[in-house]
């Protein structure tokens, strides 16, 4: 008569099978989105970006399976596009180590913005990518960095040559003595701040690892081989 403790030894193979597989899939990679509005006042400045609807800035930041991150912002407002839109960065990244940009933008810097007209009622002066002209209502910046995020801040600026009808703002967060925190990054936003690239030596949340579904499925492995030893 047929036993169903046969059938164990078979299942338990699958099952090992299973998780291997799991296992040998690429790691997860770590992604965290957030925004900032007018409307909740995570975003505060001058002008009609402040007082005729919502202004708002979202980002997205993934990380590739090579540890590359890539950044993605999305800036709108109901007036207009921005003439300027500022990114805070650490002072030791240069444009060098910055690559794949790509937006709807006509010049991409990277350098120090001064409390100019270009960067009209800044908190303070910064150091950070700036990017120019996007006519459209949302303006969009994208780019690539070895460098994990964490939080810091953002500036945007439009308005005509003689100071006339001048929008600007920026995250609540960013303040004259320009404290930013020094929390890893998570999803939404940390004491109305954006999430930038710092010179984090390691991703603030560590990417998992498959170890745990390797001893598990190796376990199940000797467990059935020894089962079917048995039978």
């Amino acid at each position: 008569m047929k036993t169903p403790l046969r059938r164990r030894p078979t299942a338990l193979l699958a099952a090992a099978s299973v998780l291997f597989a799991l296992a040998s899939l690429p790691l997860a990679c770590s992604a965290y989105t957030g925004s900032l509005l007018t409307t909740d006042f995570g975003v505060i400045g001058t002008g009609e970006w402040v007082t005729s609807g919502p202004t708002m800035i979202e980002w997205t930041v993934s990380q590739n399976a090579d540890g590359l991150w890539n950044y993605s912002y999305s800036f709108s407002s109901s007036t207009g596009g921005a003439a300027r839109l500022v990114l805070e960065l650490p002072t030791e990244i240069t444009a060098a180590d910055i690559s794949n940009a790509e937006g709807n933008f006509r010049t991409f810097e990277v350098g120090t913005h001064h409390l100019r007209f270009s960067a009209r009622e800044m908190p303070t002066e910064g150091y950070g990518i700036e990017v120019e002209s996007m006519p459209d209502e949302v303006a969009t910046v994208e780019f690539t960095t070895e460098y994990a995020p964490c939080w810091g801040d953002f500036y945007a600026m439009n308005g005509s040559s003689k100071g006339l009808s001048v929008n600007t703002v920026w995250n609540a967060g960013f303040t004259p003595d320009d404290w930013d925190p020094c929390d890893g990054a998570s999803s939404g936003s940390l004491e109305k701040h954006v999430l930038v690239p710092t010179l984090l030596p390691t991703p603030p949340s560590p990417v998992p690892e498959p170890s745990t579904l390797l001893l598990l499925g190796s376990g199940l492995m000797g467990l059935a081989v020894v089962v079917r030893k048995r039978f």
